[in-house]
């Protein structure tokens, strides 16, 4: 499921709750004051990983990458 932030109106806290998509805009109120909180945009907290390089350090690879023996 995933982790939704949530900033409060009151005294501006920003609280994380696990909620499904589906209900991610049922806002719970805030722990600290208890005011109505709001859905806000927070940055993702994953990495891609990178492309996978072909070294060709070692004989002759043609334009398909299959190295050429004779």
């Amino acid at each position: 499921m995933p982790i939704y932030e949530y900033k409060c109106d009151g005294c501006n806290k920003i609280t994380t709750h696990i909620n499904t998509i589906d209900n991610r805009h049922d806002a719970p109120l805030c722990d600290s004051c208890s005011e109505s909180t709001r859905l806000i945009i927070s940055s993702s907290h994953f990495n891609m990983p990178a492309p996978r390089v072909i070294k060709k350090t070692l004989g002759e690879y043609d334009d398909n990458n299959e190295y050429i023996t004779d």
